[in-house]
């Protein structure tokens, strides 16, 4: 979403509440808020993939594949489903193949 098209919703929003359409003003809002959020939260997401795949020089760090001959995935060496963090020290490069078939398991 364009900070254009943020700007025009809200003026929507705005005219929808001066009507008498408080609660759909409110609810629209409320929507392009969150869907600024959630732009920005994919901005940061992006940003922190790309840093693990440099860092790990394109490179699969369990099989050594590289792109571009193999999809990249970013892999939680201690899965987030078992309380893993996503941060610099648990993320690594995977390719699609070992980052699939590892799953939520740990590996030594």
């Amino acid at each position: 979403m364009t900070v254009d098209q943020i700007f025009k919703a809200f003026a929507t929003a705005e005219e929808l509440s001066e009507r008498g359409s408080l609660e759909a003003g409110k609810t629209l809002a409320n929507d392009l808020r969150i869907a600024e959020l959630n732009d920005m939260a994919l901005g940061r997401y992006r940003r922190f993939r790309f840093d693990v795949l440099e860092r790990d020089n394109f490179t699969c760090q369990y099989c050594g594949r590289s792109a571009p001959a193999v999809v990249l995935h970013l892999d939680h060496k201690h899965p987030a489903s078992k309380g893993g963090t996503t941060d610099m020290q648990n993320c690594v490069a995977s390719c699609e193949d070992c980052n699939l078939g590892k799953g939520a398991r740990v590996l030594s």
